[in-house]
């Protein structure tokens, strides 16, 4: 069915036996005007964006924050477990990319843990990792331990760490 001009749906749902398009013709934008939350829910599966005519910094995710406070956007990454434990990956950030054989892989990642779940002593770890040809490696770890913060830079004896300019130790 072609509907040309508004669509005005009277009820809370639409359903569809199958897959469901929303397609724009041409260069239309799609637009989701909500006065609460927009849902995407899916049941094991994942919410993909894809550009099809991609050009420089094509797709880009743009969160705009009208607010006069101090604050800006949010991005969460919320893990919701019924069984937290130490060591749980709260949330990732992959980086990905093809190799010379047209291959995908990962070369980058950021990770959130969970240190200690204990109510009241909560503590987790951020690890930024990079990819040695097979292996996800910590270059960098940030833990939190009894309100300190301690920081690991690199990954073994081997690696090397430089500092351009300045260092300043209190």
């Amino acid at each position: 069915t072609t509907i040309a001009g508004d669509l005005d749906i009277d009820g809370d749902k639409v359903t569809s036996a199958g897959a469901l398009e929303i397609e724009t013709g041409g260069s239309g934008d799609l637009t989701l005007d909500a006065k609460g939350n927009i849902v995407l829910e899916t049941t094991g599966g994942m919410v993909t964006i894809k550009d099809e005519s991609p050009s420089l910094n094509s797709p880009t995710m743009y969160y705009l924050c009208e607010d006069n406070g101090n604050h800006g956007p949010l991005l969460m990454l919320h893990h919701d477990s019924s069984s937290p434990a130490s060591g749980d990956v709260c949330g990732e950030i992959s980086f990905s990319g093809k190799n010379d054989a047209d291959q995908f892989t990962g070369y980058a990642s950021i990770h959130g843990k969970v240190l200690d779940k204990t109510d009241g002593g909560e503590e987790g770890q951020l690890i930024l990792y990079v990819n040695d040809e097979t292996t996800s490696r910590p270059g960098v770890t940030l833990d939190s331990n009894a309100g300190v913060v301690d920081v690991t830079i690199a990954n073994g004896a081997t690696s090397m760490t430089t500092i351009a300019g300045d260092l300043d130790i209190d």
